[in-house]
């Protein structure tokens, strides 16, 4: 298909072909016009010289009485429609090519004849009476010693001498048609040639206004439309980089607020949300709401309480942030976020880029503190229990103390032991209490020193025995200790740090002890695995009620009395040292109890302490 051409080709074509068929018609009339003169000059010159060869040719004949010899020689001289005429100084005419010169008037006021009398030459063009056409006079004077005594004339019809021109001026024409014809394909060929030029400078920022930055233009040469060409390639790189610039950075502010665990949420005055993070959907436990047309969400989208934070009349001049606390889903999926919104400015560019105006705007930040929450509830909690243990057993001591402070001598002995047992019984209460608290806070100050050593499995599990052999006795409870093959044909070395195994242990078998009635089995079993070591502390004792069993390991927990078969309390504190110290150690603990049937908790460490911290690893993590 041939392409159609341009409204500025056609432009650029016509108007070098004006101009060069302007130009060339201007230089076709001047070399006319030169033409012309050149010819009129030869021939004035020639018709001068065929007047000085007739005026040589009259001798001193010159004369009225000479004149028919005279009108015989101009009548014989007349070749061509040549012309000559022999004139007195008075005008009277003696010899003529064409006419009697009997019946010629004077020629004394001929402008001819009075220039050749006055100067030695003369010549007119001008209408002729006697011939009746335009005719071309030459004439000289014939002088005599006494003076000019008349005037030989020559002429030649203008007839004849356009005749001559018409042929001369049609060859220029056939000349100029040949160059009108290069000039046309000389306007054809530069109109190609710098339309394509600029065709592909104009088809390169046609792209550049679509948004292709690919390609340079390949233009070559020093001329403008080369600067022209090298200014549209300078842009385009200059748009690429800053373009490439915009979109890193854009991408750089889309991965930060995809990295973040807050929620962002940007809305303008239209209630338009244009700017969130997917943290922000995900803590609001909604998919991230979008339209068919592909436009920004509005704040409608958004949950009540938010929809109204962010409404422009929500936020005065004067709040410079407004703070609240939501709760986001029920159950087990409840998540308490703290709200943060504030007013900004958002700018409103014009095409050139420039700021025009700045619209208000809101801006949301949500934080998920559903474990910072929890936490502090468990601080309140921890100070309230500890506080509630501390006075149990501190009253029940002040109370026997100031008994046994106000005993008479006639008291039996039965009762001040009754006391004095009181007293001991708290007081080993307060010290375990004490004891576990500091343990407790040793192993969540961060500053706990990890030892690993190598531990042989059966020594630990007889020094186990051994510490637990009395309190077994005592309340009739079957003990069984054993180490297990496990899945490793050779038991490999564990490398831990004994102290922190022993607390877990040591928690785990006085918890057994404490919920496994008379006549009920304890086992202790030491299972090396693949890449890990596992420590099973069993009984057959009450067991844990399945609601209670997600909360055992914090502090201060305990089974409600009527569920712990009025059995002797504890601290609450064992099973959450139990947890720290597992943690410390780089393990992991798996629960398994059934009501009436019995508590299986299992603890599973790495054979070596890799993962495990050191004093050093502590100070840096605390540091840090």
């Amino acid at each position: 298909m041939k392409r159609r051409r341009s409204r500025f080709f056609w432009k650029l074509f016509v108007g070098h072909a004006v101009l060069l068929t302007g130009a060339l018609v201007a230089c076709v009339w001047l070399i006319i016009g030169e033409v012309d003169d050149f010819c009129e000059s030869e021939l004035t010159e020639h018709l001068r010289g065929y007047a000085t060869v007739l005026r040589e040719q009259t001798g001193n004949k010159f004369n009225a009485e000479h004149a028919d010899q005279l009108d015989k020689l101009a009548k014989t001289n007349g070749v061509r429609e040549l012309r000559t005429t022999f004139i007195m100084a008075d005008g009277t005419v003696l010899g003529d090519t064409l006419a009697d010169p009997h019946n010629m008037e004077s020629h004394a006021t001929r402008d001819e004849v009075m220039q050749a009398m006055e100067s030695g030459f003369g010549e007119s063009s001008r209408w002729s009476n006697t011939v009746e056409q335009h005719m071309k006079y030459v004439a000289l004077p014939v002088v005599e010693p006494d003076g000019v005594i008349g005037v030989v004339r020559v002429a030649l019809p203008m007839r004849s001498i356009a005749a001559r021109l018409a042929l001369a001026q049609a060859l220029i024409w056939q000349i100029a048609s040949v160059a009108l014809v290069v000039a046309v394909g000389l306007a054809l060929g530069l109109t190609l040639m710098w339309s394509r030029r600029i065709e592909r400078v104009t088809s390169a920022a046609r792209l550049i206004s679509r948004g292709d930055l690919s390609s340079d233009i390949d233009v070559e040469g020093h001329d403008e439309i080369a600067m022209l060409a090298r200014s549209v390639n300078r842009m385009r790189r200059s748009l690429s980089g800053q373009l490439t610039m915009i979109d890193r950075q854009r991408r750089t502010l889309q991965y930060m607020l995809t990295r973040l665990d807050e929620g962002v949420v940007v809305a303008n005055s239209d209630g338009v949300v244009i700017l969130s993070n997917p943290a922000a959907w995900q803590l609001l436990q909604i998919s991230e709401p979008t339209t068919p047309s592909g436009e920004p969400p509005r704040i409608d989208t958004l949950p009540d309480g938010l929809r109204e934070l962010l409404m422009p009349a929500e936020i005065d001049e004067g709040i410079p942030r407004i703070e609240r606390r939501i709760n986001i889903g029920e159950g087990k999926s409840l998540s308490i976020l703290l709200v943060r919104v504030s007013r900004i400015s958002l700018p409103h560019y014009t095409q050139a880029g420039d700021v025009a105006t700045t619209n208000d705007g809101r801006i949301l930040v949500l934080t998920d503190v559903t474990e910072l929450t929890r936490a502090t509830q468990i601080k309140a909690d921890f100070v309230a229990n500890a506080s509630h243990e501390l006075r149990t057993p501190l009253s029940a001591i002040r109370a026997a103390i100031e008994t046994l402070m106000s005993i008479n001598d006639d008291r039996k002995p039965s009762e001040q032991n009754m006391l004095i047992d009181i007293i001991d019984r708290h007081s080993d209460r307060l010290g375990m209490m004490v004891a576990d608290l500091l343990d407790l806070s040793w192993l969540e100050s961060g500053r706990t020193r990890i030892t690993p050593t190598t531990v042989d499995p059966n020594e630990l599990l007889t020094d186990l025995s051994e510490r637990f052999s009395d309190r077994l006795s005592a309340q009739d409870i079957k003990w069984n200790a054993v180490v297990g093959s496990g899945e490793l044909t050779n038991t490999p070395e564990l490398r831990i740090d004994v102290r922190l195994l022993n607390m877990v242990l040591n928690n785990l078998v006085d918890n057994a002890i404490k919920f496994t009635p008379g006549d009920g089995q304890i086992s202790v079993t030491a299972t090396p695995l693949e890449s890990e070591f596992a420590f099973t502390v069993s009984d057959t004792g009450i067991g844990i009620p399945p609601e209670d069993q997600s909360r055992v390991f914090e502090r201060f927990y305990q089974v409600t009395r009527a569920r712990s078969g009025g059995v002797k309390r504890g601290t609450g504190l064992g099973l959450s040292i139990v947890r720290h110290a597992v943690e410390q150690m780089g393990g992991r603990l798996e629960l398994k109890s059934a009501i009436n049937e019995g508590t299986s908790i299992r603890v599973l460490v790495p054979f070596s302490p890799t993962g495990l911290m050191t004093d050093v690893d502590m100070q840096s993590s605390t540091a840090g």
